[in-house]
């Protein structure tokens, strides 16, 4: 007796297919390595017990949800094998595709860690000139935090709004600092211009002496 729990239907138990725990079955079936279960074998095992086990951690968002796993994987860690197939590489892990539905050959597939997040039920999304991209990327591309979009996402606001201090210059949003130190022009120049009305390109990149060589020439 290892000690080790399980959760088994009455009717496997009663016609013999449920005889132990499973933790002899990565040895029976070859898919032990230095003494320990295979990822494949982790991966099978972790499925059952986050949907039968309430005392996992991670049960309140499977087996409490109604998520279970279809009855041929539930029997036999050789038929979930033959169904998935080895773990492409040690980034990818055990994904049901539609998250609603539970463990079964058509839902399930090896996934990395980025594919995992974007299927995700909380996984945010947000469409940034038509395209809808991940909340972490859209932050990126507008220049703003992810916090700050998550606010504005939330309460209605004008996700393209550069954040207080910056300025958006076409597609790239910056301190009016980094602008100042990028073309040269001074940062007090640079809000002297916006607030006279200035076009935010030319308010950052035309030189000092521009105004006044203009003035002279007309």
């Amino acid at each position: 007796m290892c000690g080790a729990f399980t959760v088994s239907d009455q009717a496997d138990l009663l016609r013999g297919h449920s005889k132990s725990c499973g933790c002899s079955w990565g040895e029976r079936h070859g898919h032990m390595v230095g003494g320990k279960p295979t990822p494949e074998y982790r991966s099978w095992a972790s499925m059952i017990s986050r949907c039968e086990d309430p005392r996992q951690r991670s049960f309140t968002s499977y087996g409490a949800r109604g998520i279970r796993v279809c009855r041929p994987w539930r029997r036999s860690f050789l038929r979930f094998l033959a169904d998935m197939g080895p773990r492409p590489s040690p980034g990818h892990s055990l994904d049901r595709i539609n998250n609603a539905r539970g463990y079964s050959a058509s839902n399930c597939r090896w996934a990395t860690a980025r594919e995992q997040v974007l299927n995700r039920r909380t996984t945010t999304w947000v469409t940034v000139r038509g395209t809808p991209m991940l909340l972490a990327d859209a932050a990126a591309a507008l220049g703003l935090q992810p916090q700050a979009l998550r606010a504005r996402v939330r309460r209605g606001g004008d996700i393209y709004a550069p954040p207080k201090g910056s300025l958006r210059v076409g597609d790239e949003c910056l301190p009016v600092s980094e602008w100042s130190k990028r073309f040269g022009v001074a940062a007090t120049a640079i809000r002297a211009r916006l607030r006279r009305g200035w076009d935010p390109y030319e308010a950052v990149s035309i030189p000092h002496a521009y105004r006044h060589e203009h003035r002279r020439a007309r």
